[in-house]
């Protein structure tokens, strides 16, 4: 499908920040937790950016998503999870870290409060409904 100069310079765009964002999902954080600092913009605008390459994507395929593709992004959607202020990071993988007899309740609080948010599927579903959305509700 031809796109517009202006559809190709977005497309261009996003392709460039979620090769930035899988930069960063490559620095090693010493733990479990991800440094926001490390992103190259917002969680939203990587988002954003994601569902920008899906929609290429589908249109690119007949109106259809590879499931290699949809695992990929899902995959990426799913780590934005792991990014936290530079400073709870670190006290994230501090604890983690630390041996589990050694965990205080303080410690326990934020390893429950972490593991709610790093598993959380909030990312996800919404992500498959933008697909299922977009490829108007079938996902080959």
């Amino acid at each position: 499908m031809l796109r517009t100069v202006e559809e190709n310079q977005r497309l261009f765009q996003a392709q460039e920040i979620f090769n930035a964002y899988g930069s960063a999902l490559k620095n090693d954080s010493g733990g479990p937790a991800m440094k926001y600092s490390w992103l190259p913009c917002s969680i939203l605008k990587i988002r954003l950016s994601i569902c920008i390459i899906i929609e290429a994507i589908i249109q690119d395929h007949n109106n259809k998503l590879p499931q290699s593709d949809y695992e990929m992004f899902s995959s990426a959607i799913f780590s934005l999870n792991s990014f936290f202020k530079d400073e709870d990071a670190e006290l994230i993988n501090s604890i983690f870290n630390k041996p589990v007899s050694e965990h205080s309740n303080e410690d326990k609080k934020i390893i429950l409060e972490f593991s709610k948010t790093n598993l959380s599927s909030d990312g996800i579903d919404e992500f498959a409904e933008y697909v299922n959305d977009l490829l108007g509700g079938k996902k080959s």
